[in-house]
């Protein structure tokens, strides 16, 4: 397996140069833009579609998303557990994939810009993807996607990194942090950067892959009568920790590991740091000064 993503290895077009030539192009702009757009290729997309929306009406009850439907829909789980994401995601990290959460909404986020590596990253660092699949057409008025190429290659930040102790006393607060002062952080840090976004206009039964810290969100819903439906799966890597940085501290030495659910076979999945089982004497909070100390010795900050 590879000890990091494949897309981010300078050497990613020597150790994949038995792609076929397909491959190697959405390899290439993975790694340029961070992310792709491909058509699914779902069997009976239409159905898929119609059984998603329907079933989970009566689910959304206000809310504009629903997550992990997986549970309740078999079409969602569907989608989520579909062969060719997987065999993308393989391709392009470099290590088994498995889905672990599913969010359907019905109608556009409107969330403001940020990175997922804040919500869910791994040790090693970045085996972390995300598919949103799209169950109708999305266009500039019912609130597509929005996203930034090339900012995946900026460096995780975390909330410790601005400021934000309050992981330390069982995370009160942390969510003021994350609206009051994380947000407005990237907000900046894309005008300095001067990235621009791009827009996922996307057809039915198309889909983005992403990487986990490209920067993106949810752009504005200019017709406000309309639907957006459409479903997004977080996926992580075999042979990794997998942890919630935002509910830690790194820089004292505090990570929330987690034990995720493979949404394939509905059983949680133990992680692994090379040769160490992350058990439960790892989990949620803790005080993990050796742990920590390695883990940052060897990565830092990516």
């Amino acid at each position: 397996m590879q000890p990091v993503p494949l897309y981010l290895s300078p050497n990613f077009e020597r150790i994949a140069a038995d792609l076929d030539e397909d491959d190697l192009e959405l390899l290439r702009l993975f790694a340029r833009d961070g992310y792709v757009v491909i058509d699914s290729d779902l069997p009976d997309m239409d159905g898929l579609a119609a059984q998603v929306i329907e079933e989970l009406d009566g689910l959304h009850d206000g809310r504009h998303r629903v997550q992990d439907a997986w549970q309740e829909c078999a079409a969602v789980r569907t989608i989520a557990t579909h062969g060719k994401f997987l065999r993308l995601l393989e391709m392009l990290y470099g290590r088994p994939a498995f889905p672990f959460q599913t969010l359907n909404f019905n109608e556009g986020s409107r969330q403001r810009t940020h990175s997922d590596t804040l919500h869910f990253d791994s040790l090693p660092r970045g085996f972390m993807a995300g598919v949103w699949v799209a169950l109708e057409d999305v266009d500039a008025d019912n609130g597509p996607l929005q996203y930034y190429p090339g900012s995946h290659r900026l460096p995780h930040l975390e909330l410790g990194e601005l400021g934000s102790r309050d992981a330390r006393k069982g995370g009160r607060g942390t969510y003021g942090f994350y609206h009051e002062v994380y947000e407005p952080a990237i907000e900046a840090l894309v005008e300095q950067q001067r990235f621009q976004p791009q827009f996922g206009h996307l057809k039915k039964g198309q889909a983005l892959i992403w990487a986990a810290n490209l920067l993106h969100g949810g752009a504005p819903v200019n017709d406000a009568a309309r639907t957006r439906h459409s479903q997004v799966t977080h996926y992580y890597f075999d042979g990794c920790a997998w942890l919630t940085p935002m509910g830690g501290d790194a820089l004292s030495g505090y990570s929330m590991f987690r034990q995720p659910i493979d949404i394939r076979t509905g059983k949680r999945r133990v992680g692994t740091y090379g040769q160490e089982r992350i058990g439960l004497r790892h989990l949620a909070w803790h005080r993990a000064r050796r742990t920590a100390s390695r883990f940052l010795g060897r990565f830092g900050r990516s």
